[in-house]
């Protein structure tokens, strides 16, 4: 009865640590485990099987031994090696006692008081049976921590002593046996025998069966405590030509070691202001610091080590004494306008027009090779094309007057066609998540992302399933800043790679470029009010382009104006609308004359021209200037068009996230690296950091185009 209920609570152990290991969070995707060394120690509950009646030459009654328990253990040292993301193969040395006692009750004449009458006997024979050997298990891992083991013991045995008797067991006392003729033995106790086991094996061996679950003891989680439960079944005779079978139920820990690696680390500083306004007696505005605090924090992912320092600032803004709110009726107010250029140098230029010119033009599109979801979503976003699976048999991509993220929105037809065209490519779809909030954990999820990028080749584009493979993860394997918003919306997403480098190439389009002098033209309004503005918005065709709280000037990169460049206009209007504080509003207006010189004009003329290349490189990593494989291959295109005669000029910028200063240095790293393997002549080289945003920044693929490299390559044409 004891054993069994130690049985029933070993069932029950069992099934708590599968509940929690499946209740249990997985924080990130599942990583390779490492090797790990350690030792462990069990309680062994024996049950032996057995169908014999007697010992080999040694005398006994009993009709049939069948089976029996005790109670032994089984301590070592273990060494696992992984061998693929889920499975290791492991080894355990050890010493294992496995001895029981086997018994049988049997009924019989006995003698009590001198009276023959009805008693109870029992046969009993106690082994005490050990071995040294080794488990070797192969080890499954179907999630973090959680692990089930099968395999087999190989041991020698160093023990194998029994003790035979048979004993009356009822009545409990007085009762002695007959002997062969009838009489009374004066004996309860006969055929005790004891010694090595007749004709004992010199090997054992013992299939099994287990499962466990680590738990961290320490901070860097390389020291674990596993709870074990392990099931071992007797496969060699305890004696030869004998059927007795030494089986058990092992329960105990493993105390492990696990070799990590380290990781990167990423440091990121949050800085949260807060502006409290006080009313004071000064004729100015001014601003002081209060208080200043910081805290750090360190998150861990699959690839790096994030240390994230918080800084709170408390700032007192002073403002000046309250001024009467003069009368709207009695307030002066009057605006004029004008338009300079600025050179190179951010020098300013007095124009009379802008000058736009059209040269010949190859420009590279890189795909980034993400299908990005919104926050606990796996429906495609309708910002990509998608087409029926009529309209994709006469597909053809466009690129006239296309921009990067145009043709990146059209990857799901650009994927598929390129697909259709190389039966013989495969792409592995893998589904991540940001791994917070309604998404913290949840690789299901991550899978239907996957499977509804996938779902799209097949049923569109008639893709066959064998060249799509499906996996899913939480974080992807470089994930961007946890830490920020802007980095939590880019992990939603799918990540595409190919097994042929065609499918995710670059896009080549080739288009008139046009360039305009100068590229940046600065507003200078004259604002004259007698009351404070309210606001100052500067407009272009309708268009506002900026609004600010003074009458500062501002300058309009009008080469970035796609509306502006596209169209070929004859004018440029600007217009100033500014407002005071009691809602009173004027407005002025200005333009430039605008001189288009187009590719017929030069060839009508014969005028000397040159061609003029983009290129843009991607994808750097988050807060990376490291080009990778997917550069390099755009980097030998780049290199085959340059031309001894031609001019270089490499541009790096950043998105929004993060440190200017830093952002700036980043982008000169990025442009600096970037001729460094192109490695030829006549190159300028600058960073602009985030002073320029090549992208929508409040997009995820936006952010992650602007994190990029723009090389022009000027050649004269003869």
């Amino acid at each position: 009865m004891k054993h069994c209920t130690f049985f029933n609570r070993s069932i029950q152990f069992l099934f708590v640590i599968l509940i929690a290991s499946l209740s249990t969070k997985i924080m990130y995707s599942q990583e390779a485990p490492n090797t790990k060394i350690g030792i462990f120690g069990h309680y062994l509950l024996s049950i032996h099987s057995a169908d014999f009646t007697n010992l080999p030459g040694i005398p006994n009654c009993c009709p049939r031994f069948e089976s029996g328990s005790g109670s032994g253990y089984t301590i070592g040292g273990l060494l696992e090696v992984p061998v693929s993301n889920k499975f290791l193969l492991g080894a355990r040395v050890g010493l294992q006692s496995i001895g029981a006692t086997l018994k049988v009750d049997e009924g019989t004449t006995i003698i009590v008081d001198g009276v023959a009458r009805r008693g109870t006997f029992t046969h009993s024979v106690e082994s005490s049976l050990s071995n040294i050997g080794i488990d070797g298990l192969v080890i499954w891992n179907p999630v973090k921590k959680l692990y089930f083991s099968t395999g087999l013991r190989f041991g020698m045995v160093n023990s194998s002593t029994f003790a035979q008797e048979e004993r009356i067991t009822t009545p409990a006392n007085g009762a002695t046996f007959l002997d062969s003729n009838g009489n009374d033995s004066r004996q309860r106790v006969r055929n005790v025998f004891s010694g090595e086991i007749p004709q004992a094996s010199g090997t054992y061996m013992g299939l099994l069966l287990g499962m466990g679950y680590e738990f961290p003891l320490n901070k860097s989680k390389s020291l674990l405590i596993s709870p074990e439960l392990f099931y071992q079944i007797g496969l060699s005779s305890v004696a030869s030509g004998m059927n007795w079978n030494a089986n058990g139920l092992r329960a105990g820990i493993a105390l492990k070691y696990e070799f990590t690696t380290s990781k990167p680390t990423l440091k990121n500083t949050i800085v949260v202001r807060d502006t409290i306004s006080v009313q004071t007696n000064n004729e100015v505005q001014t601003i002081v610091l209060k208080s200043s605090s910081s805290s750090k924090k360190v998150d861990e992912t699959p690839t790096n080590i994030v240390e994230t320092e918080t800084v709170k600032e408390t700032y007192e803004l002073r403002l000046p004494k309250k001024q009467t709110t003069p009368n709207s009726n009695n307030t002066t107010l009057t605006a004029s306008l004008i338009a300079v250029g600025l050179n190179d140098k951010g020098q300013e230029q007095q124009i009379q027009e802008v000058q736009i010119e059209e040269f010949e033009s190859k420009v590279i599109h890189p795909l980034l090779p993400n299908i990005f979801f919104i926050e606990g979503s796996s429906e495609i976003q309708t910002k990509y094309k998608k087409l029926t699976s009529n309209q994709t048999k006469g597909y053809a991509i466009s690129l006239k007057e296309q921009s990067t993220i145009d043709v990146y929105y059209d990857i799901l037809n650009i994927i598929g066609s390129r697909l259709k065209k190389n039966p013989s490519a495969t792409i592995t779809l893998t589904g991540c998540n940001s791994n917070s909030g309604v998404e913290e954990g949840n690789s299901t999820l991550s899978m239907q992302r996957a499977n509804a990028v996938k779902d799209y080749f097949v049923t569109n584009w008639g893709i066959s399933q064998n060249q799509i493979k499906v996996e899913s993860k939480n974080l992807p394997a470089k994930p961007s800043n946890i830490t920020l918003q802007d980095g939590i919306e880019e992990n939603r997403r799918v990540e595409i790679s190919s097994s042929s480098a065609d499918i995710l190439s670059v896009v080549i389009s080739k288009d008139a470029y046009r360039k305009v002098t100068p590229e940046v033209i600065r507003l200078k309004p004259t604002v004259k009010t007698s009351e404070s503005l309210k606001e100052v918005v500067f407009s272009t065709g309708g268009k506002q382009i900026a609004n600010l709280t003074s009458a500062t000037s501002y300058d309009y990169n009008i080469a970035r104006s796609q509306n502006v460049v596209n169209s070929l206009l004859n004018t440029i209007p600007f217009e100033l609308q500014a407002s005071t504080i009691s809602d009173k509003t004027t407005s002025a207006k200005t333009s430039l004359n605008v001189t288009v010189t187009t590719l017929k004009n030069k060839r009508d003329n014969n005028r000397n021209d040159k061609e003029i290349d983009i290129y843009k490189l991607l994808l750097f990593d988050f807060n990376s200037s490291s080009l990778g494989d997917y550069n390099n291959a755009i980097a030998t295109i780049i290199k085959s068009n340059i031309k001894n005669n031609s001019t270089i000029t490499i541009t790096g910028y950043t998105d929004k996230i993060g440190d200017d200063v830093l952002n700036k240095k980043l982008s000169i790293d990025r442009a600096n690296e970037a001729k460094k393997v192109l490695n030829v002549q006549n190159v300028i080289t600058n960073g602009l950091g985030e002073e320029v945003l090549l992208f929508d920044n409040n997009t995820p693929e936006g952010r992650m185009y602007s994190r990029t490299v723009e090389i022009i390559v000027e050649t004269p044409l003869k």
